[in-house]
């Protein structure tokens, strides 16, 4: 079995920014002495497996106790925690804005599923060790609640967190009630 780190291990939107959720990972480093890295595959590229990820994480000395995504990369890094070996799963799991059904979002929002993955997690279930939590915006104009709500019915109430900000958290406020939920609060979550 390998060693964790404490350490999160990003997967961010479909864009990719690297300065996505930027303050937030500014006060954990700060005050929390948390580094961390970004999910390095490519996404929407071939089939989707979990092979490749299992082989980058197994390259590494560590692995990254904690695993947070946004968006695209939140409902990934669910999908990867509810498939793969056990010796590789994260102690921890925030998921920012996802999605339960890609094929459902983009029907409802009227985009092509042509070269994307067809992720459809709502029967995909993470293992009870993993400590599960969701960052939900009030104002998400891009994932509407009806298309998150599968995932949020599989985790206890206590571990939402519904903030006042858009779907990228991109107001500095935002990700500093994100940092106040999840790190300065952590206690009640473990």
């Amino acid at each position: 079995m390998k060693d964790y780190n404490p350490n999160i291990l990003f997967f961010p939107g479909i864009h990719r920014r690297d300065d996505e959720l930027k303050t937030f990972f500014t006060l954990a480093k700060r005050y929390k002495h948390i580094s961390y890295s970004v999910y390095p595959l490519p996404y929407d590229t071939g089939n989707l497996t979990i092979k490749p990820f299992e082989e980058w994480l197994n390259s590494n000395q560590t692995i990254p106790s904690w695993w947070i995504g946004l968006s695209l990369g939140a409902s990934l890094a669910w999908y990867y925690a509810s498939t793969i070996q056990e010796d590789l799963l994260p102690k921890r799991l925030t998921i920012v804005n996802p999605f339960s059904n890609r094929r459902a979002l983009a029907q409802l929002r009227g985009f092509s599923m042509d070269n994307q993955w067809d992720l459809n997690l709502e029967n995909a279930n993470i293992p009870a060790s993993v400590n599960v939590s969701a960052i939900i915006s009030l104002h998400d104009a891009k994932i509407p609640l009806c298309c998150k709500r599968a995932l949020l019915n599989k985790m206890p109430i206590r571990s939402q967190f519904f903030i006042d900000a858009d779907h990228s958290l991109s107001e500095n406020f935002a990700q500093h009630s994100m940092f106040n939920y999840l790190l300065n609060n952590e206690q009640s979550r473990m």
